[in-house]
């Protein structure tokens, strides 16, 4: 039987949308990939015709729109970090609706549950707060990001030692210390 996520789905997706905001439009995240929804990455035309409003909107304007933001890459991508979503809103005309913008966001977080259930064997047995934590860690990192960046972090999430596993979980920018800090009491609530 698989275990039952239902309540830190419902926990993890109610709390994203402050931390990742909630796009309606693609635009370029801090990094220039093409992003949409709450953190959703696009990393092709063909992702993005995957989205729920292909049913609106033709193939060709999906590509055309998706080629328009993604042309706008600055030379130097550290101008990425002063643009922010709202840059991009009139560079494309395409709108999830907000149901589609939740089922996206639902779907992506059942998706990093499973990776990381492959990825830690254990997880489904860790208490709560810190199956959040990993959970923020990964949706914010991807998951082989998480495992290969963070091994201190991991290592310690494996020994269970929530308290270390608080302290090496500092992402650095553009990940807010708020972000940070909220992540680190999530792992310890259960020390």
């Amino acid at each position: 039987m698989e275990p039952d996520y239902s309540a830190l789905i419902s926990a993890f997706v109610g709390s994203i949308a402050t931390k990742e905001g909630d796009i309606s439009w693609m635009y370029l995240d801090v990094f220039g990939n093409v992003t949409i929804a709450r953190g959703h990455l696009l990393r092709t035309a063909e992702a993005a015709l995957l989205l729920p409003w292909n049913k609106r909107y033709s193939t060709d304007l999906i590509r055309h729109e998706f080629a328009k933001v993604l042309a706008m890459v600055p030379a130097d991508k550290s101008q990425l970090r002063h643009r922010g979503a709202r840059f991009y809103e009139n560079a494309t005309a395409l709108r999830l609706t907000a149901d589609e913008s939740l089922q996206v966001t639902e779907t992506d977080v059942e998706e990093f549950i499973h990776q990381l259930a492959r990825a830690l064997p254990e997880y489904h047995t860790y208490p709560i707060g810190p199956q959040f934590a990993i959970l923020d860690l990964a949706y914010n990192c991807g998951v082989h990001g998480f495992m290969s960046g963070m091994t201190q972090c991991v290592k310690a999430i494996q020994a269970r030692d929530w308290r270390a596993a608080a302290q090496l979980c500092h992402r650095a920018a553009p990940i807010s210390d708020e972000r940070n800090r909220a992540t680190a009491e999530r792992f310890l609530e259960a020390a």
